[in-house]
């Protein structure tokens, strides 16, 4: 019995030795015909090719410049009244002199200004400028400005961002500067 169950184990052993050890090495034959087209699969999930970031923009025609308060409009024809309804539009400023801070809009700095931006309709954003002390201001030209539009289908996403915060907006949102 002993020598029954060893010989049925070299048995099986030259047995799968040489089944594993046999292969074809063979050229590959034609590629078969492709098969029916499955169903469509469900969308994805959207990304952020809906916000909107202007560029960097300055303005050398502000209104009223020499009265405590002046203003300046910028063409914003992405400012729909869809955005407007439903959407967010935000702005940031880079003052002159101090160009390595980005303040969200509305800001008041230090030196008695106090910043900011309005809707004023669909596809013109006003940008403002008053002083706290009632003197007459002169925003420099050099000041810049951008505006950033989310669209309502955008909002669900960024729930955990600070608006106030243009690091973040810049992150989260991929934007270039």
């Amino acid at each position: 019995m002993k020598t029954t169950v060893k010989f049925l184990t070299y048995l099986m052993m030259i047995f799968t030795l040489v089944i594993t050890s046999t292969s074809c090495d063979g050229e590959d034959g034609a590629n078969g015909i492709d098969g029916v087209e499955g169903p469509q699969g469900p969308a994805g999930q959207d990304g952020n090719a809906n916000v909107i970031a202007s560029p960097w923009f300055q303005s050398s025609s502000w209104v009223n410049s020499g009265s405590p308060s002046a203003y300046f409009d910028r063409s914003a024809p992405e400012v729909t009244q869809e955005i407007i309804d439903n959407g967010v539009v935000i702005a940031y400023t880079k003052l002159a002199g101090d160009s390595n801070y980005t303040r969200p809009l509305p800001a008041t700095t230090l030196d008695r200004f106090f910043w900011n931006f309005f809707i004023t309709e669909p596809e013109n954003i006003r940008f403002t400028a008053f002083t706290l002390d009632g003197s007459n201001i002169s925003p420099s030209s050099n000041n810049q400005f951008r505006y950033v539009i989310i669209p309502s289908s955008e909002l669900l996403n960024r729930s955990s961002i600070d608006l106030n915060d243009y690091n973040a907006v810049k992150e989260f949102y991929k934007l270039k500067d």
